[in-house]
């Protein structure tokens, strides 16, 4: 195509910091097809997120007064500034992500005549612990979003069986799973040498190491895998275990002292951010994902491309990446006691773990790639 035929897209996100959300937001960006779309973000601050798509050469806007929270005066004249930008770039598409933007990047590109709104549903807001008003006006909002959206990106048919009954959603949804790029492992030895250093402790061959990837935010779950390691160095103390939390977030602090609090200091460790923490998961025995509410997480996909045995949560659409007993083993959310049997079952029947292991590899590798996701959202982007 020519310069004057591409179609411009603008990708839109609230914060810039780096978590699943904002990941998908750089993949998409920096891998559309440059001769068929001219891409440009925009977001909430000069996060890590910024930082990455500046350095791969993507055109990025930084809305200044932009932030997760919510107040009219701000939310205001963020509005009028998305509205003088569409004006002024003219875009085909808008694509918006995360709740707060998408609602008010979807009426400006109403307002300015965008053909196309694009909006990605990462998962649902009223999955996650609220009471019942709050979930009534979340409800509310996305209601407001999918009849102002002209096509819906969800990451796992999960989110499609919430909302297919509602109106101006059915016909407008079209599922694309999440796909990733194999990250660059490193090896067993050097990533466990790395991370033990990161915190300070010392791995030896024998510490059964498992673990994941994850911002440290409630809604993750970590508290949940934490007390199942307490249970099983109490009940199994000839059981050299370590659990490492790669990620930082809102309640790192929080989970410190609970950490201290368990008396886990020689079993539990976080490392805090870690720039391409993927590139570590060599270093684990077990992947364990405990989280609450989830849409299609980048995390367990990973976990797949690693060959790691993974313990998952069944939520959302994981359910949709891991088979439970076939490529991984599922639990109940909230349940350390489901967990904690989960990592027994595993060191008692090495066999077993490296079969799961086997077929998640197999599959992710198969369905999970980020050539097939860009490939069904162009397809979403041409309707």
């Amino acid at each position: 195509m020519t310069e004057n035929t591409r179609k411009k897209v603008i990708i839109f996100i609230t914060k810039s910091n780096w978590g699943g959300a904002q990941k998908y937001v750089f993949d998409i960006a920096t891998h559309l097809p440059q001769d068929q779309f001219e891409v440009v973000v925009a977001l909430g601050g000069k996060e890590l997120l910024y930082t990455r798509l500046v350095d791969a050469g993507i055109r990025v806007i930084s809305l200044k007064d932009l932030t997760r929270d919510v107040s009219i005066t701000k939310d205001l004249k963020v509005f009028f500034e998305i509205y003088s930008i569409l004006k002024h770039e003219k875009p085909d598409i808008i694509h918006v992500n995360s709740t707060k933007i998408s609602g008010i990047g979807a009426v400006a590109g109403k307002l300015t005549g965008v053909k196309n709104i694009i909006f990605t549903v990462h998962g649902w807001a009223f999955n996650e612990p609220r009471d019942f008003v709050s979930k009534s006006v979340i409800k509310f909002l996305y209601f407001v979003m999918l009849w102002l959206s002209d096509n819906i990106i969800a990451v796992s048919h999960k989110i499609v069986t919430q909302v297919s009954s509602w109106p101006f959603a059915k016909n407008k949804l079209t599922v694309v799973h999440n796909g990733i790029s194999q990250p660059n492992f490193l090896d067993r030895n050097t990533a466990r040498e790395k991370l033990a250093t990161v915190v300070g402790a010392s791995f030896t061959s024998d510490t059964i190491l498992c673990g994941g990837i994850g911002e440290l935010h409630p809604i993750k779950g970590q508290t949940y895998a934490i007390q199942a390691i307490e249970k099983l160095v109490r009940e199994k103390p000839d059981v050299n275990l370590a659990y490492i939390i790669i990620g930082a977030g809102d309640i790192e602090q929080k989970l410190r002292d609970e950490i201290t609090s368990r008396g886990l200091e020689k079993h539990v460790f976080l490392t805090g951010y870690l720039k391409d923490g993927a590139t570590y998961l060599k270093a684990l025995d077990y992947y364990l994902f405990p989280s609450i509410s989830e849409g299609l997480p980048y995390a367990v996909v990973e976990a797949g491309f690693a060959k790691l045995p993974l313990i998952a949560s069944h939520v959302g659409g994981i359910p949709e990446v891991v088979e439970h007993r076939i490529e991984g083993t599922l639990v109940a959310a909230e349940d350390p006691n489901a967990i904690y049997a989960a990592l027994l079952r595993y060191t008692h029947q090495p066999e077993v773990a490296q079969a799961h292991a086997e077929s998640l590899h197999a599959k992710v590798t198969r369905e999970f790639s980020i050539e097939t996701m860009i490939k069904k959202t162009v397809e979403v982007y041409r309707k």
